[in-house]
């Protein structure tokens, strides 16, 4: 039997959008969104937020063309559609708590394979200091993420991910679960984009 975990895409169901703070905070106390456990970050075609913890969902902004909020249970999405918004849910069970009720599978379970993004940044002296950045960018890249002190070359962030990938194993999407440091030393090389693998049932199967 295949031991791969089963990922899932939910869309809001209704053309209606409730506002987005009482969907973050339904998810918050059904602790899909834990305090201190959330991040989220923001772009669009001139500008990009990089991830910072999530505090009052009240005061997110909402004219960003795409929104992410995460944590280890789930990822919220919200993108700009022509006049309007599209919300999805990314998470790794299909049995969404009975006040979520109101949102909907979109297509067949993805396999999920866990993984690291290992993201921008190194030690850059400033006349504002020592900051994490990188040349190619006119900003420092400010991480919400305890422990952040110089020297910044010194533990690389990453990005713990849950990869979906379809029956044919391609790779349909990237959920983001959480921040966190690699520790100095640390055997990254460990962790490789997934090649092949075979799934349950069909050409890829995992069954042995």
């Amino acid at each position: 039997m295949s031991t791969a975990r089963r990922g899932y895409i939910f869309e809001w169901a209704d053309t209606s959008l409730p506002p987005l703070a009482e969907v973050l905070n339904a998810l918050r106390e059904e602790r899909w969104l834990p305090e201190n456990e959330t991040w989220w970050c923001a772009w669009n075609e001139l500008e990009i937020l990089l991830p910072q913890r999530l505090g009052d969902p009240a005061a997110l902004p909402t004219d960003w063309d795409e929104l992410r909020v995460f944590s280890g249970q789930v990822e919220f999405r919200q993108v700009r559609q022509g006049r309007g918004w599209r919300r999805a849910l990314l998470a790794e069970t299909d049995r969404l708590p009975s006040r979520l009720s109101g949102w909907q599978a979109l297509d067949p379970p993805y396999w999920v394979v866990p993984s690291l993004r290992i993201l921008w940044g190194r030690r850059l002296r400033t006349s504002a200091g020592e900051q994490r950045g990188e040349v190619l960018f006119p900003r420092s890249l400010a991480y919400d993420l305890a422990g952040e002190v110089p020297p910044y070359d010194q533990r690389a962030v990453v990005a713990d991910v849950q990869l979906y990938y379809d029956a044919e194993a391609r790779l349909r999407t990237t959920r983001y679960a959480g921040l966190r440091h690699l520790p100095p030393g640390a055997d990254i090389a460990r962790v490789q984009p997934l090649s092949y693998f075979r799934l349950e049932g069909g050409p890829h199967d995992t069954t042995t």
